[in-house]
């Protein structure tokens, strides 16, 4: 079969469309990995994680007992999940030339993380990145931040009492902020977190704001300390 030099070029058009919807469809790449780490695709399928995996949204995160795992997303934003930890991509979108149109919503299922916030919060909608937890939402504007979610175990031990310092180890979410700004909301109030504060969301109790360091922070471990880490420490 011939083609005709519209044809070609009419194809070479279509693959092209083609790939740039891949690449759109790629909301954020796995750069740095240590331990067991999965990713859960959108239909439920799982695989295992490795450098330069790209998930979308509908993808969850999952680190093992010993896992970390290092995601940075097309809007300059990263976060480092600790051990034990799962995220679920449920919203995101980003276009450089359309922030009106920017949004990107997870949901914190266990465990927890350090995350540095891109251009998603810090440009059009302020209400366009969240983050949703059993107990809380966090609206968050420009920031690095710390969030841990506490949950019973199977055991009946709660999943975060080796948290640091003899902190509490109450059911809940928590929270640090680094830099910028968080509003920590639930159906019964809401609290304002700046720079250097702590909070708490218990279940079906209101948000409070925490007097001292929970023992949330972490360190990372030699296999991601890198120069390409950039400035993503985990130890407040």
């Amino acid at each position: 079969m011939h083609l005709s030099w519209a044809s070609v070029r009419l194809l070479a058009l279509l693959l092209a469309s083609l790939l740039l919807s891949s690449q759109v469809l790629a909301d954020g790449t796995l750069t740095q990995l240590s331990g067991q780490v999965t990713v859960q695709k959108a239909d439920g399928s799982s695989r295992p994680a490795t450098i330069g995996l790209r998930v979308q949204q509908g993808d969850s995160v999952i680190s093992g007992a010993d896992g970390f795992v290092r995601m940075q997303m097309t809007d300059g934003g990263q976060m480092v999940l600790r051990p034990a930890s799962q995220i679920k991509i449920e919203r995101y979108h980003f276009e450089q030339a359309q922030p009106e149109q920017d949004h990107f919503v997870f949901s914190a299922l266990k465990g927890g993380f350090r995350a540095i916030t891109g251009l998603i919060s810090k440009r059009g909608n302020r209400d366009a990145y969240q983050a949703n937890t059993r107990t809380a939402t966090l609206g968050i504007r420009g920031t690095e931040y710390d969030l841990q979610v506490c949950e019973p175990g199977l055991t009946g031990r709660n999943s975060c009492a080796s948290m640091a310092d003899g902190a509490s180890t109450a059911d809940g979410t928590y929270v640090a902020v680094i830099v910028g700004a968080i509003v920590v909301s639930n159906e019964l109030g809401y609290i304002n977190l700046t720079v250097g504060q702590f909070g708490f969301v218990p279940p079906n109790l209101p948000p409070v704001v925490l007097t001292r360091d929970p023992g949330i922070s972490f360190m990372l471990p030699s296999a991601l300390e890198s120069a390409e880490a950039g400035a993503l420490e985990c130890a407040i």
